[in-house]
């Protein structure tokens, strides 16, 4: 019955212009939006414009890649996916940095090696922009943490090959079906919310030895990157969205195995900053599919602690 006003809802919706959810597609390496490209995507009664340059980033305020100063690596929290130009409050990114000269190369279900991946090719592709200074990565940690497992592959959660991507945005209502199929198999989608204590089941059977392994894996290799650069590098970590409706000791579980990686972070002294996202108030404001934190809503502080 679920499925069927799902489809009904979702095949009515598609006449519209606007997209119901983001296109993406992944390639293998990272998952990417669609190059050279404007569209919109339906949020509840708002429809967010996007704006999307030939080298997969989004670009705010019309804003050149050649011509930005700073470049940012993640997923779809990064992205802002609650934001646009038409917005009356900045982005989070043009809060924390203080100019409108941002590209944001990101993307659902980006893990942090898919991230690196697409920073390596960019950065090779666009290394004679003058005005590049800084570097930035993000970690949303509820899923990134998950995403460093070696056996974590895109194929598993992105249903799209960025060669399906062209057909897909000439026609919106095939990524309508795309999504229903994946409801219906119980594969890459899902109508319902999160359930948070699920997910904690799941993160305390993380091997977390692997879990760290990996972290300082990713972390040498941008490491190495950095040593064939001149650009300033920093990092943002988000809190786990999925962590607030469950009991306090679960929470200050979570919260030790974050500081912990954090730790890990700072002591491998990659970044010239390390900038931790915390909620301003409380109850916590989400994105509409309740797995994002809304722009604007949290607040943004360098790490002062002694690991």
């Amino acid at each position: 019955m679920v499925t069927i006003v799902f489809l009904i809802i979702k095949l009515d919706s598609s006449l519209a212009s606007c997209f119901n959810y983001i296109p993406y597609a992944h390639n293998n390496y990272y998952t990417h939006l669609p190059a050279s490209s404007k569209f919109c995507v339906k949020l509840k009664k708002r429809k967010i414009n996007y704006d999307i340059s030939k080298n997969y980033s989004r670009r705010i305020y019309n804003s050149i890649d050649m011509l930005n100063e700073i470049y940012v690596f993640g997923d779809s929290q990064i992205l802002g996916i609650d934001w646009d130009e038409t917005n009356y409050f900045v982005h989070d990114l043009e809060n924390i940095y203080n100019t409108k000269k941002i590209s944001i190369f990101a993307a659902p279900n980006n893990g942090p090696f898919q991230s690196l991946s697409l920073a390596k090719i960019t950065l090779e592709k666009l290394k004679n922009n003058p005005n590049l200074k800084k570097i930035i990565f993000s970690f949303n940690y509820g899923n990134d943490v998950f995403r460093l497992r070696k056996e974590w592959k895109l194929s598993n959660f992105v249903p799209l090959k960025s060669s399906e991507l062209p057909k897909i945005m000439a026609n919106p209502i095939l990524f309508d079906l795309v999504l229903l199929k994946g409801v219906v198999t119980g594969k890459y989608f899902s109508i319902n919310l999160p359930d948070n204590s699920k997910t904690f089941e799941l993160f305390k059977k993380l091997n977390f030895s692997e879990i760290i392994e990996r972290l300082n894996i990713w972390l040498s290799e941008i490491k190495n990157l950095k040593k064939n650069s001149t650009k300033t590098f920093e990092i943002i970590l988000f809190p786990s969205f999925w962590k607030y409706d469950i009991s306090k000791s679960k929470q200050n579980y979570i919260e030790e195995k974050f500081n912990k990686l954090v730790c890990k972070v700072k002591n491998k002294k990659v970044f010239n900053k390390i900038i931790i996202g915390k909620p301003k108030k409380y109850p916590i404001k989400f994105t509409e599919d309740k797995r994002h934190f809304s722009q604007g809503f949290l607040n943004y502080k360098n790490l002062q602690s002694k690991c």
